[in-house]
């Protein structure tokens, strides 16, 4: 038998049944189905209701747009509700009737041509039952003649058959689609799909599941923020099929192939309008939105039909218990209200509402609702006493010449920075903080200066923007809200740096007098804040209660409870990354109105006293480094943690560590009243991979009492396998030019009819295939020969002769989608460049699809931890070898499945990894790089200890510096080189069953999770060692496996086996299970290569 035609055989039986992805199916309950005869069939079509803000309400997600289309938003200018959409020229409303589609554009009528969505257009090449023209979106523009920031409800009854029925929504922006319940769509009660964003043109599918067929109530809610394309497309396909032709509901034309939709019930009765809450959507009697409170102030608004609602029989159960209610009536809306008690966390609810008509008809509506989770204030937090005389917070504030990267919208950045925890590459220390020491307030003439202990005092509210002085106002507080307040400025800024108001982070701490209950807090930002309570207001380490990213001045709630009235402590750290109009206000929610009030101010709707000093405050944890939540730990850093004793000190050498549940060694210093516990990491002692869960334990004494306490918080080291062998090295004089090297390019096209997966790895766009494709290793049946590689053949061939590529600088690669597949800037960098061997001579996507590289380099490394990034699309392993071409080289990375690339900063788990390099020397590497279908990019870089900066591997000159900004180091401090001249080392060329498997806990991921490294019911090529899993099960494959043939046919049978290449006369053995076991070795026919 000849091995290599054998090996061949054996992979031409690879194969996998490769379908698309599904969502998680739901199933519509009968018990949903509008009751018998209720819904009017004479009326097809759908209700439609718009409402259209401003740029003050971005709609971004489901729950600003809930909050909009519930009419409960309020112009400031006017104190009435907010709807800047045109009126249905009929009635006056903002309500349409839609008698047919649902298949909108912007750009309709003004732009004929205008072509919304990926399937519904006018436009060729849309082929029946895909050719029909967009139509206009009613209400828009608007008064203004604007198209952004609106929010638009369609509701129906669906005429369902029972059934799989795959439902999908082609938008711009984002939608949520649900099913009502009896006679109410707006009642939430089934949530089906959902994009919770925004987004360009796309689709989102699910199948469905109707039990018994019926006419359901059904609601898509559809919002657009901002750009000229905004449209929707509500579609199925046939019923029973889940593929080919897409239909749009309510196409008459379509024939049974299209769900029917009636938009009225029969003799118009009562409706509910709004409902909260509903599922997991809650929005205030003032239009705030969020999630359900842990005391949620519940309301229905139910509109009058031909018929009214008769007030004297609405009654309203929540699990059952009738609740006091408050009943009023406006018009033609009837608005019964109660107040649910303190309910528990991420606990669900059911809500029963009984009222008749004036026709004497009685109406039952139920639905459920989920509390959101929410934390509750220990008592242990509350101090005895505060300082009356000195009411308000204590600012402290800290701003620097450089960004915090590796993101600068990322709460852990900027606890980062006010702890002094970015390094100044010039001079090694932590960066200066450049603000003023003075605080100049708005009115131009007040000056406070900083106190000695580094505080500015603040005795009134936190509303505050940097440009106030200027006359910059922003958020819910200004001179024209009611009541009237002014802005002003934050302390310390403008700074003394290049660009004064940016990159500054401040810490308010204060105590709070509450009492025992339900609290709604809010945040107004630009940019981001995290809120806590501890034990002292300094506490970085206390119960998160919210936080928010880089963004507009908005909103964010942070709900809690307080379990005994209370002296509560509270820091909220606020930042600012670039921009000139940035700011932050502090307030509560009144739940039963929406009224805000801001902290501190007595004449508030909900007034909260707040205090900035205490003679019985506590030790507490005042830095912790990395910070709580930080993801981009090294594995051999250092963590320090600073104790700040407050009245009552720290007792002395109490303090103890545990991570993981592992203690730890420490060393405690003090100075003055700041005691410095460290745990000093190395090589030797590295923190572990993946989530480090944190417990420093220490106790003080108060009142002749030793009292305990625990502080617990979570940082991530992004994952680390095993460390780089020392063996592994090469000489410095072995190895020459820069850069890296391209031994092989592949590009397969199976079916040549511009089908990606057609054409693609019949095992699926992850491991084992990439590395079966570049061995050649995918047999065309038709003449028992490997499929062609297309790179050879495409537009951008190898220019070596033996088939290879050399980049002479760095890994820094993107392909626009478009005719030659030109280079285009994409990811974390720019000038990209292209894909070496893209695009090739396969027929889907411009040649761009179905290929995978082998990239291999030499890598002048320190001793320690390095943090490398892989920003892929699709897929990739890192991993080293004494020669680097070995597959089975030590893994230090993975990313084994399809994805777009990760984005700024590395912020997928797969995409930043540890790697320890046991001594100095020069290492080799190896990345396959894979693609599957779409986007075809990869950027291969380090992320700086000092600050964060992500660099490109090589880029020893600063020349392809990161499109965010950036900060510190721009100069790579890894030399790669892509020639080697020393001694010809051996390696895996490929191996063969079993493939390599990981099923443990930590380290494997950053997680903690279980994870199968990639499919282990296959054979397998591909980085690690080699791990044998069990037998077939009762001697034949189980129906998780792939019998590609008999045992008896492989060429391994049941054994471990590869194929080593460069062996020479040298010798191999091998060890299974830590017993070392004589392997059979031979020649490889025509082949220098051995078969072990």
């Amino acid at each position: 038998m000849k091995h290599a035609i054998t090996l061949k055989s054996m992979l031409a039986g690879l194969a996998v049944l490769a379908g698309l992805q599904l969502a998680s199916a739901q199933t519509i309950p009968p018990s949903l189905a509008a009751p018998p005869g209720s819904v009017n069939t004479n009326v097809p079509g759908f209700k439609m209701r718009i409402v259209q803000g401003t740029s003050s309400t971005p709609q971004t997600a489901a729950a600003p747009a809930e909050a909009l289309i519930s009419g409960k938003v309020l112009d400031p200018t006017t104190g009435l509700p907010m709807n800047n959409a045109t009126p249905n020229p009929v009635d006056g409303s903002f309500t349409y009737d839609i008698d047919r589609y649902i298949n909108m554009h912007e750009q309709i009528p003004s732009n004929p041509d205008a072509a919304g969505g990926n399937f519904f257009t006018g436009l060729t090449p849309a082929t029946p039952p895909m050719n029909i023209p967009d139509e206009a979106e009613p209400g828009i523009p608007g008064a203004t003649g604007s198209g952004d920031y609106f929010a638009v409800e369609f509701t129906g009854f669906l005429q369902l058959p029972a059934g799989t029925v795959r439902f999908g929504v082609n938008s711009d922006d984002g939608f949520k689609l649900t099913i009502g319940s009896g006679v109410n769509p707006r009642i939430q009660a089934l949530q089906l799909i959902i994009l919770d964003g925004t987004r360009g043109f796309a689709n989102t599918e699910a199948n469905i599941t109707v039990t018994q067929a019926g006419l359901y109530p059904f609601r898509l809610l559809w919002w657009e923020n901002t750009g000229a394309n905004s449209g929707v497309e509500l579609y199925t396909f046939a019923p029973g099929t889940t593929s080919g032709n897409r239909y749009l509901i309510n196409d008459t034309n379509q024939g049974p192939n299209s769900i029917r939709s009636y938009r009225e019930l029969v003799g118009n009765p009562p409706s509910i309008l709004n409902v909260t809450p509903s599922l997991t959507a809650y929005v205030d009697p003032r239009g705030n939105a969020g999630p359900v409170p842990p005391a949620p102030y519940m309301y229905v608004d139910l509109l009058d039909g031909s018929t009214s609602v008769d007030t004297n029989t609405l009654t309203f159960a929540l699990d059952g218990v009738l609740l006091a209610t408050n009943i009023t009536k406006s018009a033609n809306i009837t608005t019964v209200s109660a107040q649910a008690p303190i309910l528990v966390a991420n606990t669900t609810h059911t809500n029963r509402l009984i009222f008749a008509d004036s026709g004497g008809k009685s109406y039952t509506n139920v639905w459920t609702f989920t509390v959101g989770n929410y934390p509750t204030i220990p008592p242990a937090y509350a101090l005895a006493s505060v300082d009356t005389s000195k009411p308000g917070f204590k600012a402290k504030v800290h701003q620097i010449g450089a960004a915090r990267n590796p993101a600068t919208g990322l709460v852990p950045n900027a606890e980062r920075q006010i702890a002094d925890g970015y390094i100044d590459p010039a001079t090694t220390q932590p960066y200066a903080n450049t603000i003023s020491p003075q605080w100049t307030h708005a009115d131009g003439t007040t000056v406070d200066p900083m106190g000695a202990d580094g505080f500015f005092v603040m005795p009134s509210v936190i509303n505050l923007h940097d440009q106030a002085a200027l006359g910059g106002a922003g958020g819910n507080f200004t001179t024209t809200s009611v009541p009237p307040f002014a802005d002003d400025t934050v302390p310390g800024i403008p700074g003394n740096r290049a660009f004064p108001s940016d990159y500054y982070v401040a810490s308010f701490e204060t105590i709070l007098d509450l009492k025992a209950g339900a609290y709604r807090f809010g945040v107004n930002s630009d940019d981001g804040f995290r809120l806590s309570a501890g034990r002292a207001p300094g506490e970085v380490t206390g119960v998160q209660l919210g936080t928010a990213g880089d963004r507009g001045m908005a909103d964010t709630y942070a709900d809690f409870l307080v379990a005994a009235d209370g002296l509560y402590p509270f820091r909220l750290m606020y930042w600012e990354s670039t921009g000139a109009n940035a700011g932050v206000e502090f307030f509560v929610v009144d739940l039963a109105t929406g009224t805000k009030t801001l902290i501190n101010d007595p004449t508030g709707f909900t007034p909260i006293k707040a205090y900035r000093e205490s003679l019985a405050t506590r030790p507490y944890v005042s830095k912790a480094l990395p910070t709580v939540n930080y993801a981009y730990a090294f594995a051999d850093q250092d963590l320090v943690v600073e104790i700040t004793d407050g009245t009552t000190p720290l007792n002395a050498g109490s303090a103890a560590l545990t991570i993981n549940g592992a203690s730890q060694t420490i060393t405690a210093n003090k100075t003055n009243n700041v005691t410095t516990i460290r745990r000093a990491s190395s090589i030797s002692n590295l923190l572990f991979s993946g989530n480090n869960t944190n417990a420093l334990v220490y106790s003080f004494t108060e009142q002749g009492n030793t009292v305990t306490v625990t502080n617990t918080w979570i940082f991530t080291v992004p994952r680390y396998l095993w460390p780089i062998p020392a063996a592994n090295k090469v000489q410095i004089t072995d190895v020459g030019g820069t850069g890296f090297h391209v031994r092989k390019a592949v590009q397969i096209d199976r079916s040549g009819d511009a089908n990606q997966g057609n054409g693609g790895r019949h095992t699926g766009n992850n491991m084992p295939g990439p590395e079966i494709e570049l061995a050649d290793g995918y047999i065309n049946p038709a003449n028992n020969q490997p499929y062609p590689n297309l790179v050879l053949t495409g537009g951008n061939p190898p220019p070596n002769p033996d088939g290879s590529f050399d980049i002479t600088d760095v890994l820094n690669f993107n392909h626009s989608q478009a005719v030659g597949g030109p280079a285009a800037n994409g990811g974390i960098f720019n000038a990209d460049t292209q894909v070496p061997g893209l695009p090739g001579a396969g027929t889907s996507n411009f040649g761009l699809d179905n290929s995978v590289n082998e990239f291999t380099t030499y890598l002048n490394l320190k001793a320690g931890a390095y943090l490398f990034g892989l920003n892929v699309d699709d897929g990739w392993t890192c991993s080293s070898a004494p020669n680097p071409r070995d597959t089975l080289g030590t893994l230090l990375g993975f990313r084994d499945g399809p994805g777009g690339q990760n984005g700024s900063p590395a912020n997928n788990p797969n995409a930043a990894f540890n790697v320890i390099v046991p001594e100095d020397g020069i290492y080799p590497f190896r990345i396959l790089f894979w693609e599957g279908g779409g986007g075809v990019n990869m950027e291969f870089f380090s992320i700086d200890r000092n600050t964060g900066t992500q660099v490109l591997v090589d880029d020893t000159a600063g020349g392809f510096p990161s499109v965010v900004a950036n900060g510190g180091n721009l100069i790579s401090p890894i030399t790669a080189y892509n020639t080697y001249s020393g001694q010809v080392r051996p390696w895996v060329k490929f191996s063969v069953y079993p493939m390599p498997y990981i099923a443990t806990v930590q380290p494997q991921t950053t997680t903690g999770g279980n994870v199968s490294l990639w499919q282990n019911r296959n054979q397998q090529s591909g980085p690690g060692p080699i791990q044998v899993k069990l037998g077939l099960l009762n001697g034949s494959w189980n129906s998780g496996e792939v019998a590609n043939s008999s045992t008896a046919q492989r060429p391994f049978g049941d054994a471990v086996g590869a194929v080593v290449a460069d062996l020479g006369s040298g010798t191999v053995g091998m060890v299974l299970d830590g017993a070392c076991v004589t392997p059979t070795v031979t020649d490889v026919p025509n082949s220098t290569d051995k078969l072990v």
